[in-house]
């Protein structure tokens, strides 16, 4: 049984929480990317197990305006380390997601939020920066790769229709060194 004196410690438990969300700013993202396993059928007889951005390969089309600022939240669902490059942005070097360049990974079950001003304005991309080494059906070879158009502040474009084009080879291989002799 509950007693007042419980409902009132709960109560204020509960009201000191909505708060404290309040104050912290703590608000919707403008996008979210999770980073998860996925299985691509690349037709009834081609599967390939890889990773992906919020279950599509390539990810999503994001479109940002060019100086408007966004907040990204980036969710890892894998079970190793990731990190999210944002392709050709201006960005300093803690989240252009490079972590050759200082960018802290996230690590599995992790949430990142990056808040930054998009620029210079056009077509980019982003991606992993995770390691493959040999194993061309891990990161960029597995086609953890989204598209990124930053639209500008003055003038968008004047154009009819847009069309994004991904390529990916599934079958890459690695030609092993051979020596002269």
């Amino acid at each position: 049984m509950m007693t007042r004196r419980r409902f009132t410690q709960l109560t204020g438990l509960a009201a000191g929480s909505v708060l404290l969300d309040a104050r912290s700013g703590a608000t919707a993202p403008d996008v979210t990317i999770e980073i998860a396993p996925y299985t691509l059928e690349a037709s009834p007889k081609h599967h390939f197990r890889t990773i992906a951005y919020n279950s599509q390969i390539p990810g999503p089309l994001l479109r940002m305006r060019q100086g408007q600022e966004q907040t990204v939240e980036v969710r890892n669902l894998t079970a190793d380390p990731e990190v999210l490059h944002w392709h050709g942005l201006f960005l300093p070097s803690q989240i252009d997601g490079a972590m050759e360049e200082g960018t802290p990974m996230i690590a599995p079950g992790d949430t990142v939020r990056y808040t930054f001003k998009p620029d210079p304005p056009g077509f980019r991309w982003f991606h992993t920066h995770t390691f493959a080494g040999k194993n061309l059906s891990k990161a960029q070879y597995g086609g953890q790769h989204g598209f990124l158009m930053i639209e500008s502040r003055e003038n968008a474009g004047n154009y009819d229709r847009e069309v994004f084009i991904g390529l990916h080879d599934w079958g890459g291989i690695l030609p092993e060194a051979t020596t002269a002799t």
